[in-house]
């Protein structure tokens, strides 16, 4: 696996994490504007990087077409 696909996975974890305490909040009508648009912001930041990964992604595939003996292994967990 690579790396980036490793940090990826950690930052959806992590904003994982948020999105029930973050439900249960809003559901109660406790959660400030601010503590919205920050939690907002994560999600914009997380939505990038999942993004990006999906372009690195297919550029490591039409790479291998074209040159598949340069294509770099992932490496095993």
């Amino acid at each position: 696996m690579y790396e980036e696909t490793k940090l990826l996975i950690e930052s959806l974890k992590a904003v994982s994490r948020h999105a029930g305490p973050i439900a249960d909040a809003l559901m109660m009508g406790t959660m400030k504007s601010d503590k919205q648009r920050e939690y907002g912001d994560m999600l914009k930041e997380l939505s990038g990087l999942l993004c990006e990964h999906a372009d690195l992604q297919d550029e490591r595939a039409e790479s291998s077409k074209v040159f598949p003996e340069k294509m770099p292994r992932a490496q095993p967990d």
